[in-house]
């Protein structure tokens, strides 16, 4: 799968892969993608973010000249958390850096159950100053309840702090996500309990 955001005034494209590939087209010439290069490689170090479909990137954004990219993250051995990393865009080469991270980290072992595949979250959309980011519960629904971590929440995150506040409580695997600025409100959508 793959995550596109209009760049440039809409005039393009840029396009992420969910394994870490970037590409930029003029909008009016889509079959001309030219790849971007990028140190996504030596930011992300596990092999299964590459090569299994149950990790990688979640979304991308672009906001002003900055390209935002969330992704499942290794926070150690069988814990993972979500991570937000943030770049300049530069058509020659991306340098990301670290914007924001999820506090605490699930482990594939708990009681409750794991998977990342379909309980990640990860859905970006930019409000006045902040990015409103969701989180799944990767399967661990009791933290979803839980307003000491970050997990299973909409979260509004400020561009020049990188501080978060908690918007909503209780989602399964929102992964789609809608800022009305006009009438200031919010509609989330999640992966259903049926699939």
């Amino acid at each position: 799968s793959a995550y596109i955001d209009f760049y440039n005034d809409d005039k393009q494209i840029i396009l992420a892969t969910v394994d870490g590939i970037f590409a930029i087209s003029d909008l009016n010439n889509v079959e001309n993608f030219k790849k971007i290069k990028s140190n996504i490689f030596s930011l992300i170090t596990y092999e299964d973010f590459y090569t299994n479909t149950q990790y990688g990137i979640k979304d991308i954004l672009v906001y002003k000249d900055n390209l935002y990219v969330s992704f499942i993250n290794k926070k150690k051995k069988d814990c993972f958390n979500l991570k937000i990393i943030e770049s300049k865009i530069n058509k020659k080469k991306l340098d990301f850096k670290t914007f924001y991270e999820t506090s605490g980290c699930i482990d594939k072992k708990n009681k409750h159950g794991y998977l990342a595949h379909q309980g990640a979250g990860g859905r970006m959309f930019a409000g006045d100053n902040s990015i409103y980011f969701t989180t799944g519960e990767f399967r661990n629904r009791p933290l979803a309840q839980k307003k000491e971590n970050d997990f299973g929440k909409i979260l509004n995150i400020e561009f020049k702090s990188g501080k978060s506040k908690i918007i909503s409580i209780g989602h399964r695997n929102p992964q789609g996500l809608y800022y009305s600025k006009k009438n200031n409100f919010i509609i989330s959508t999640e992966h259903g309990p049926k699939g």
